[in-house]
């Protein structure tokens, strides 16, 4: 009988350690998919802007105006 019982309380550790190591496991997927949602989140406006994947001169700040469209931002402030 004493060996049944050794080999029962082996048994039943040993699960206790599969069962830890799993749930380790699904805490950390849990959290990578948590992290991986906010990262998902946070970085559009940075490839909006061309931070991220723009790489460096293929966005340019400002618009293109026409001359007449200049000439009147200019002539703005101007005194009639």
């Amino acid at each position: 009988m004493e060996d049944q019982e050794g080999i029962s309380r082996v048994v039943f550790s040993r699960q206790g350690g599969v069962v830890m190591k799993s749930a380790f496991w699904i805490v950390v997927v849990i959290v990578m998919g948590f992290i991986g949602f906010l990262i998902g989140y946070s970085l559009p406006p940075f490839v909006e802007a061309g931070i991220i994947g723009g790489g460096p001169n293929k966005v340019k700040a400002g618009a293109q105006l026409d001359t007449k469209t200049q000439n009147y931002y200019k002539n703005l402030l101007k005194e009639e």
